[in-house]
């Protein structure tokens, strides 16, 4: 993966710029190998430390490159076990690995081996810390019953060898640490089978068609899930944002009572 520092040449407003391919060709770069197991930020290179952003390399005519800076929302790589790795600021966290594995499976923009880094974009992403596994537990427990069914949820958490409690812990190991993480991973593509949702995410197929139903996605009879604006599967998608909203409102307010509370002692 060769990475080149475009960073001093756009202003950090995520949109595209093109710039003649010798002004290009002219930027400090360096190429990791693809299997680089080392996250970006730790890589002998100042200019990917931090939380580095990455941008698309394009090949233009008249001896022209466009740079297009990705979303600024998380991250999304494929780790060694073929598991989902989530990075919440940039791509720092990821490793080449990880990254290359997140654009081979569709997960980033397609691109080739030449990727730009870009400035760090001036807006926060909107991330607000939940685990997980709890909170499925609290608003769709159907999707981790299949796991333990002769448990119930709140023991399976407490138990510490419990598939699902080891699972919790993977899922914050792997960058999985709120809903909308996770909903936004599943939002990427329209078409989802269970077996590749379940591999990522170290779940049986059978919760990951829970999983994919609860977010308006359909089994179409071949296997896949697709996402269709059927009336069912528009509520059922509903229920999830709208329990995240819950929980985001919680969250905030929590944290602004901790406020008050240390504003009211000093």
């Amino acid at each position: 993966m060769l990475f080149v520092d475009v960073s001093a040449l756009l202003w950090p407003d995520m949109h595209s710029s093109v710039i003649e391919s010798s002004q290009f060709e002219a930027l400090e770069s360096r190429t990791f190998d693809d299997a680089d197991p080392r996250p970006l930020k730790d890589l002998p290179w100042p200019a990917l430390k931090g939380g580095c952003w990455i941008g698309s390399v394009e090949y233009l005519p008249d001896d022209l490159v466009r740079i297009t800076p990705w979303s600024t929302g998380a991250a999304y790589g494929v780790g060694e076990e073929g598991n989902l790795v989530i990075s919440h600021l940039g791509f720092s966290g990821l490793s080449v690995a990880q990254l290359c594995g997140g654009i081979d499976a569709g997960y980033l923009p397609p691109t080739g081996r030449t990727l730009a880094i870009v400035p760090a974009p001036e807006v926060g992403n909107g991330f607000f810390p939940v685990a997980v596994v709890e909170w499925l537990a609290l608003h769709f427990p159907d999707v981790l019953l299949v796991m333990g069914a002769e448990w119930s949820l709140e023991q399976l958490l407490k138990r510490r060898n419990s598939r699902i409690a080891k699972l919790a812990k993977q899922w914050v190991d792997d960058g999985i640490e709120g809903p909308g993480l996770l909903q936004e991973w599943i939002d990427k593509r329209d078409i989802w089978s269970p077996d590749e949702v379940g591999r990522r995410l170290r779940i049986a197929p059978a919760s990951a068609r829970i999983l994919l139903e609860h977010l308006g996605y359909v089994a179409n009879g071949r296997g896949v899930f697709v996402r269709i604006a059927t009336k069912d599967a528009m509520e059922r998608r509903a229920e999830w944002f709208q329990a995240e909203e819950e929980s985001m409102r919680q969250y905030f307010g929590d944290l602004d009572d901790e406020a008050w509370a240390e504003d009211e002692e000093s």
